[in-house]
């Protein structure tokens, strides 16, 4: 099959070049003065855990908003003792 070399190609939207994936996990411990992180994007390996103040993670968090359509998290923190 021969390509015709006049083609023009197909305009793509904004949306459609930069791509997104489908669903970002995360999965944070929460410490008082620490968060540990593991983040999986759609089905793929999870990544090493990263460490963030709680102040690091919220601008890391807010960066993630438009790698992916959906961010879901679940958490597990502890109550101090007083």
């Amino acid at each position: 099959m021969m390509k015709n070399q006049n083609q023009t190609p197909t305009p793509t939207s904004h949306e459609q070049t930069e791509a997104k994936a489908e669903v970002i996990k995360l999965g944070i411990d929460i410490h008082q003065r620490q968060y540990v992180v593991v983040a999986q994007t759609d089905n793929e390996t999870m990544r090493s855990p990263r460490g963030f103040t709680p102040e690091e993670f919220v601008v890391w968090a807010r960066q993630l908003k438009g790698k992916a359509r959906r961010i879901v998290a679940c958490y597990e923190g502890r109550g101090t003792k007083t």
